[in-house]
Formats: structure tokens, sequence, C-alpha cells
């Protein structure tokens, strides 16, 4: 078992992805400790290893190329996407949410025929906790089709 622990210059497996340490597929960080205490540290980059609670960015874009999904960026990172945005945080942490959550958040029509027009003229900007919650595409909150990835 011990060839499991040589370094390997490079696999390729028709992907171009750097290392990533903190990837749900990489060994936890408690995998090869002698001391169950202490966990693996990455010398390289100074980080803790491994994770299972979501998916980096580097396996989000590794997963899209290796499924051929396009560049769009309509995906949650986070199992707790859902329930954050059901329960307003689309809007209280707009800035994480759009980063982490771009599909919950833009699953939403806008509530009002007139939304496009308010849009449009800056309402989006002038009275966002409105506008963000019930015009939601055309405040353009993030851009992606309803079918999500």
């Amino acid at each position: 078992m011990e060839y499991n622990f040589e370094i390997v210059e490079s696999y390729d497996y028709g992907q171009s992805s750097p290392y990533d340490p903190g990837s749900v597929m990489h060994y936890g960080p408690y995998a090869f400790a002698k001391d169950k205490t202490k966990t693996t540290i990455d010398s390289l980059f100074g980080a803790t290893i491994g994770q299972s609670l979501q998916l980096s960015d580097a396996d989000v874009e590794l997963a899209k190329s290796l499924y051929d999904c396009g560049t769009g960026s309509c995906f949650d990172l986070n199992t707790g996407c859902k329930h954050w945005a059901n329960n307003g945080g689309c809007n209280e942490y707009r800035q994480w949410m759009l980063e982490h959550c771009q599909k919950s958040c833009c699953s939403a029509e806008d509530t009002h025929q007139s939304c496009s027009y308010w849009a449009s003229i800056g309402e989006c900007e002038k009275n966002p906790g409105w506008m963000l919650e019930n015009c939601k595409r055309s405040c353009h909150i993030c851009e992606c089709s309803n079918t999500g990835y």
C-alpha cells in the first residue's frame, strides 16, 4: 500500500485543474495523521486539507468541465442555500448568497408586472429592500436560467 503515498508529478485525466487541498474529493484532515488530535497541514498552501461540507470552486469548475455544462454559473455551492433563500437570505446577505447560492436566489420570477419598468428607471438601487425581493429577474440579481446549471 506504500505506492499510495508516492509523489506523482502529474496525472493526465483530460482536465487542467490545479491541486485543490479544499476539494470534497481530498482525504480528510485526519486521514493520515499519526496523532489524531492534529490535522494534516498542506505544506504548499498552509491550509488544513480536505472537507466534506460543500464543493470548492475548483470542484464546481471541474464538474462543469467533465459534464460539459457550459460556462453558466447558476449553481448552489452549499446544501443550505435553498433554505436560506426561502428565509430571505438572498436579500439580507446578498453578496455572500450571490457568490454561493446563485441557483436558489435566481429561481424566483418578478412578482409585479411593472418590475421591468421600475428596474429601468433605477428602482433596484433606489428601493433595494422591496425591489430585490419582488423584482429579482428585472433587477438581475444574477443571470441564469430557471433550469440551473
